[in-house]
């Protein structure tokens, strides 16, 4: 049979210790070798379970690693408030970081800002760094997301890229920059407008509103070509099940629908079988003039 676990002391916190300070928390070697403890640097542990978030990670390793920022999905993921999103934590230090469950950056130069009750590397540095890790669509929704929640600008982001040195992933990132628009509210809006774009459609406008005849305010819409009065919107679950939103959405159409606009509304299935919709919207595109 086996025997039971040593008790942890009742004292004993969720901060990270030194390997050193064991012995006075009343700690032996082979109990932080057990499941209850991580291994948070060389020479430093915490308890198993106050290092399962992005946050956590981040403030066991600055005990240990006063520079440290949480970064790449890690920093993306904070600045679009979904801190501890489920990814494996990723780091920046100056300082050479080994742990088992963390990916760590190297980086002796790296702009880092303060936000969300963490360090983190700002919006255009974590655009950047994901260039050398996301393919070019990914890298969009990306840089979609961080100009719609922060007061980065498209052309900022852009600026930035085109002035950096070498760095890994570079080329892609001004590739990808002049991609980036504002504002854009859901990573779904950016693929459907990756998708319009490379099938060879004119890009619509992001979020615009649209207007009546006289100028006057009838929406706004997802996706837009104003001149066209073709207005594109992706409809997710909650608009089908949330009551109040699936009214606005009916109030909407009509009003648009009124006044000689074309709504086409998307849906997953769409997203993930384009020709369902891009040949309905070239289709619009031609009578309307706009191609």
């Amino acid at each position: 049979m086996l025997g039971r676990m040593r008790p942890l002391p009742d004292d004993l916190g969720p901060s990270a210790f030194r390997y050193r300070d064991a012995g006075g928390l009343g700690l032996t070697s082979k109990m932080l070798r057990g499941r209850r403890f991580a291994r948070v640097t060389h020479g430093g542990y915490q308890l198993a379970e106050a290092a399962t978030t992005d946050v956590a990670v981040w403030q066991a390793l600055r005990r240990f690693h006063p520079q440290v920022a949480l970064s790449c999905q890690s920093a993306a993921h904070a600045y679009n408030n979904q801190l501890d999103a489920g990814t494996v934590p990723h780091v920046t230090s100056p300082a050479q970081i080994r742990r088992t469950g963390l990916v760590a950056h190297r980086r002796r130069q790296a702009e880092i800002t303060s936000g969300h009750g963490v360090e983190l590397t700002t919006p255009r540095q974590t655009f950047l760094d994901l260039a050398a890790e996301l393919d070019d669509l990914g890298l969009t929704i990306v840089g979609d997301g961080l100009c719609a929640a922060t007061s980065l600008t498209p052309g900022q982001l852009l600026d930035f890229v085109n002035t950096h040195p070498p760095v890994p992933g570079l080329n892609q990132a001004r590739r990808v920059a002049a991609l980036v628009r504002w504002p854009v509210a859901s990573p779904m809006e950016t693929r459907v407008r990756r998708l319009i774009v490379a099938a060879g459609l004119p890009e619509p406008l992001v979020n615009d509103p649209a207007r009546d005849g006289g100028h006057g305010w009838l929406a706004y819409v997802d996706l837009i070509y104003p001149q066209a009065k073709i207005a594109i919107e992706y409809q997710s679950e909650y608009h089908r099940t949330d009551r109040r939103q699936w009214r606005s959405d009916l109030s909407r159409m009509r009003a648009l629908q009124e006044d000689g606009w074309l709504v086409l509304y998307l849906s997953v299935e769409d997203v993930r079988y384009p020709n369902r919709f891009l040949g309905p919207l070239r289709s619009a595109l031609v009578s309307r003039g706009a191609l």
